[in-house]
């Protein structure tokens, strides 16, 4: 019945809650200054807010007002305070730290009651209410709960209703659900409506009145007009007609409209009459002896000037008796549409008789957008003056006062009936024509019953489809529209042929009546020499041998061999006719006397000597008839002779043992993953010696899908990648040149660590930047970000920022921040991250940053991080690293001491041959020369490859190699690969795994 105002329910719904929450989260400890963010200690001094009544420590909002005073000052703005960080409420004062009730400024820790709390009662007044009573709570955050004490009393809008509210309460009152009862206007009637705020409606009860005049009586509502009884009845209302009542002269009668009280006296009265007509003289005491109203009234020689009744003019005769003559000045009227004007009297225009109409059409879009208005002198042609519009509203408002008239009479969706509304734009509203006809499904089970709207589908019917199969296989399928086909028979049947009957299969599907197996036709054309080439199809072949028929060409190459030359003939299929002697235009090749260099040339036999020569083929193109056509040996032909020769002198065989130039990152990659790298080799081979032209490898990660795209080049495989992540695939076809490299990247990966690409020795003096720049930063990437990222170099580096979007990691060595470079570039899940990484030295810095910006300098405990437990993956690639180093600083140290003992000794040795001994057992038993051969050895190898390492690296190397494959206990590249190899088990086994599941599924 009544409902409280929005403060007073605000203060009674929420005010209890919000102390509730503020009390437990103090009382637990969860509760965080908004400045600091940091959970409020129980101990701690804190002011609360008396308008938010959020609580807040006092260090950070006594911080915080120091700091909104300085940052006034230092903006040179006039000083108004400080807000509230919750509800930016403005103080004057500066905060002081008190218990909530603000009683005791400083309160010490008690743990039975609330933090922050006297303990005594919290006395604070109410606000947004006007009790006056205190609060009797003990001492607590948030507002006061509302007063339990009984206030004012408030009524219904009727006042037939009343209630008591609670204290400090404003209540609003509402209906009380009874009849409201106030008397209405009328005096006679009262309000019958509900309870209602406001004044009661007028009374809707007629009654019979009488107008002024009394001629006229009609039903107006209860109350209504103003009550005359001037002339002996209640009259209420005007009629509108000339009164007509008698004046008090007798002579005349009233000539104003129906009107309330006495008729005015007669103008021209004896007593009344004291002017001329005109009103421009008074008339003198002889005029005035005039004994009837009768009797007309004296004239005067001036202009009549009376308001004429068009308004605007006055009358320009001689003062007259009666009523003045109608205005005859001319004025200007415009025609209807505004565009043509005329010149007529006043009292015409006045009259409405001045009006015309010009012959101007109206060019105007009507309201469908399609049509023009046509009307001569069309009103609405133009708008008013002094309307401000715009384009767009000025042209809807001219097309909405010209409404279009014609029929739409388009076609509706329905397909039968046409649209029946008006001319109008856009689309057709749909069809509102029913039926009251039955629609039913195809078999006639469902059915829908009227009224069903116009071309309606037929109903979804969940029965079998009742139109039997021409197979005779049964139906399992749900009935459809009679227009659409079954769907197809999917029952397997055994044993079918295919098309060109060159594979059986056990089972195919009914409806597959004719199916390719995808292999060539192969059966014998109309010439009996080729066979048809396309692929399985059904009989006959279009070029197939009739029975019986004559042969005759095929319309293929005849590709018999020629007499002439080495190559086949390029003639129309000619069974019957021996082949054509004409100019051979194949190239063959021309190699020069080793064999090594090759160049094409057009044949040019076979055509007798005074045959005309063919299109494009002149007299000076080379051909092999041409002895002047020859190719040189070059410096490689004959540098190879030499070393072929060489070879059968020493009795070694020149074969082709070469490395194909693998790309570095398949170097790098491949001893980490070996078994895989060999399953992939293996799956190469299988696929170049089999008959299919598509392979499909499982899903993979994109290295592995990298390293399969880059070793295909040198199979001469095309792949592709398809699918999304994370079932991402690739796909293998067979090109042309598809063939196995000379040597295999398994076998690369396999020979001594040697082969293992590794940095290259740089002899430069100048200091390497260890400093890495990380650029392209935004406001979302914070320090943790980057630390995260780096993870794997904690206690390596340093950070430090430059401006927003630049800082530079600093690390205790080149190599590592190489290593964070590398790390920061790469992938995740095929997404790069948003930022980019690279070296940071002296001459960047100046040229980015200017000299005014310095990097701190590297402290001696960096790059010596504390241990920490490392994954198997990084404890991997350190024990690789660790090995790399070691043999590269033995390698500069046993080079340094073979400089300086025999600067020479090395090429003398290279370009000396070795003389044979008398046994091999006194070459083996001198250690200073295997280890001198052994050098020999590597140095010409070095030579001939110029990616393998230097001499001493190999040298060192190979000495410091044992039988278990370790370097000085830190295991190398072999020992790695070992190391890795018990992964790409698992791997295997999980593909495994894979491959027999999807297997399982396809069956």
């Amino acid at each position: 019945m009544f409902k409280p105002a929005s403060a007073a329910s605000l203060a009674a719904s929420k005010a209890t809650e919000l102390a509730e929450k503020l009390t437990k989260q103090l009382v637990d400890g969860t509760y965080e200054c908004m400045v600091c963010y940091e959970e409020i200690n129980r101990r701690s001094q804190v002011w609360s807010c008396g308008a938010c009544y959020a609580v807040f420590d006092f260090k950070c909002i006594k911080k915080w007002c120091k700091t909104s005073k300085e940052q006034a000052i230092a903006q040179n703005v006039p000083d108004d305070g400080w807000r509230c960080p919750g509800c930016q409420t403005a103080f004057t004062e500066p905060p002081q730290a008190s218990c909530f009730c603000g009683k005791d400024k400083r309160v010490d820790f008690n743990p039975y009651v609330t933090p922050h709390s006297c303990g005594g009662q919290c006395a604070r007044v109410r606000s947004h209410t006007t009790c006056p009573h205190p609060c009797t709570l003990l001492c607590h955050p948030g507002p006061c709960p509302p007063c339990t004490a009984m206030g004012d009393t408030y009524t219904c809008h009727c006042g037939g209703t009343t209630l008591r509210a609670r204290c400090g309460e404003h209540i609003e009152p509402i209906s009380c659900g009874s009849e409201c009862g106030r008397p209405l206007a009328c005096g006679k009637h009262r309000c019958e409506q509900l309870c209602h705020p406001g004044s009661c409606e007028p009374c809707g009860v007629t009654e019979a009145q009488v107008c002024f005049c009394g001629r006229e009586e009609a039903q107006r509502p209860c109350g209504s007009g103003d009550a005359d009884e001037e002339r002996g009845h209640v009259g209420k209302y005007s009629c509108g007609a000339v009164c007509n009542g008698p004046l008090r002269c007798g002579n005349h009668r009233c000539e104003k409209v129906c009107h309330a009280g006495r008729c005015a006296p007669c103008p021209t009265d004896v007593q009344c009459a004291l002017t001329c007509p005109c009103g421009g003289r008074r008339l003198t005491p002889e005029e005035r002896n005039r004994t009837s109203c009768l009797d007309p009234l004296p004239t005067c020689t001036l202009v009549c000037e009376k308001r004429l009744p068009c308004g605007l003019h006055r009358c320009q005769e001689q003062c007259h008796r009666g009523g003045c003559a109608p205005c005859q000045e001319p004025v200007e009227v415009l025609c209807r549409c505004g565009g043509t004007s005329r010149r007529v009297p006043c009292s015409e225009a006045a009259a409405g008789g001045g009006g015309f109409t010009c012959d101007r059409p109206c060019s105007s879009i009507k309201s469908c957008g399609k049509h023009r208005c046509k009307t001569r002198c069309c009103p609405h042609a133009r708008l008013p003056e002094g309307l401000r519009l715009s384009k767009a509203e000025k042209k809807e408002l001219l097309a909405s006062s010209h409404p279009c008239a014609l029929k739409c009479n388009k076609q509706l969706k329905c397909g039968l009936h046409k649209c029946p509304e008006g001319c109008h734009s856009g689309k057709c509203p749909p069809c509102r024509n029913v039926s009251f006809d039955e629609l039913s499904c195809a078999c006639g089970r469902t059915v829908v019953y009227p009224p069903i709207q116009c071309n309606a589908p037929p109903p979804q019917c969940h029965y079998e489809c009742s139109v039997a199969r021409p197979c005779g296989h049964p139906v399992a399928h749900e009935c459809h529209p009679a227009g659409s086909e079954c769907t197809r028979c999917v029952v397997l049947v055994a044993n079918r042929y295919c098309m060109g009957r060159h594979q059986q299969r056990p089972f195919t599907q009914c409806y597959l009546e004719h199916f390719s197996c995808g292999r060539p036709c192969r059966k014998p054309l109309v010439c009996g020499l080729h066979h048809c080439d396309r692929e399985c199809h059904l009989p006959p072949c279009l070029d197939h041998v009739p029975d019986g028929a004559q042969a005759v060409g095929c319309g293929k190459k005849c590709d018999a061999p020629r007499s002439e030359c080495e190559h086949t003939c390029q003639a129309e299929c000619h069974p019957l006719e021996p082949c054509p002697r004409v100019f051979c235009t194949q190239m063959t090749p021309v190699c020069c006397p080793c064999g090594r260099r090759k160049k094409l040339v057009m044949c040019g036999r076979g055509a007798p000597p005074d045959a005309p020569l063919p299109e494009g083929v002149g007299s000076d193109t080379p051909t092999t008839m041409n002895s002047e056509v020859t190719v040189q040996c070059d410096d490689q032909c004959r540098a190879l002779i030499r070393k072929t020769r060489l070879a059968e002198a020493f009795g070694k065989k020149d074969n082709d043992t070469s490395f194909p130039t693998y790309s570095p990152f398949l170097t790098s990659m491949a001893p980490t993953c070996p078994s895989f790298v060999r399953r992939v080799e293996s799956t190469l081979e299988k696929f170049l010696a089999g008959p299919e032209p598509v392979y499909y490898f499982p899903p993979m990660n994109s290295i592995r899908r990298r390293i399969i795209h880059e070793l295909c080049v040198f199979y001469g495989v095309e792949s592709e990648s398809v699918d999304e992540e994370p079932r991402r695939s690739v796909i293998l076809r067979k090109t042309p040149a598809s063939r196995a490299p000379s040597r295999m990247l398994s076998e690369y990966i396999s020979l001594a660590p040697s082969n293992v690409p590794m940095a290259p020795r740089s002899h430069s003096t100048a200091p390497k930047p260890t400093a890495m720049l990380i650029s392209n930063l935004t406001a979302d990437i914070k320090s943790k970000d980057i630390k995260e990222i780096l993870s794997c170099f904690g206690g390596e580096y340093i950070l430090q920022w430059i401006d927003d979007e630049n800082c530079a990691a600093i690390f205790g060595d080149h190599r590592t921040m190489l290593a964070a470079v590398a790390v920061m570039n790469q992938t995740y899940g095929g997404v790069p991250l948003p930022l980019s990484a690279a070296p940071l030295d002296d001459e960047k810095l100046e040229n980015d940053f200017g000299e005014s910006f310095k990097l701190r300098s590297a402290p001696e405990w960096l790059g010596k991080p504390t241990p920490k437990p490392a994954s198997k993956w990084e404890s991997k690639a350190r024990e690789m690293e660790k090995a790399r180093d070691v043999v590269w600083e033995q390698a500069a140290k046993d080079e340094a001491a073979q400089d300086e003992a025999q600067p020479s000794a090395t090429s003398s040795d290279a370009r000396s041959e070795p003389e044979p001994t008398a046994t091999a057992s006194s070459t083996a038993s001198s250690t200073a020369s295997s280890t001198a051969s052994s050098t020999a050895s590597v140095t010409s190898f070095s030579a001939s490859d110029p990616s393998a390492p230097p001499a001493a690296a190999a040298s060192s190397m190979a000495t410091a190699l044992g039988g278990n494959g370790t370097l000085a206990g830190i295991p190398t590249v072999d020992h790695w690969a070992q190391l890795l190899s018990d992964d790409d088990e698992d791997d295997e086994e999980e593909e495994e795994e894979e491959e027999e599941e999807q297997e399982k599924a396809s069956e």
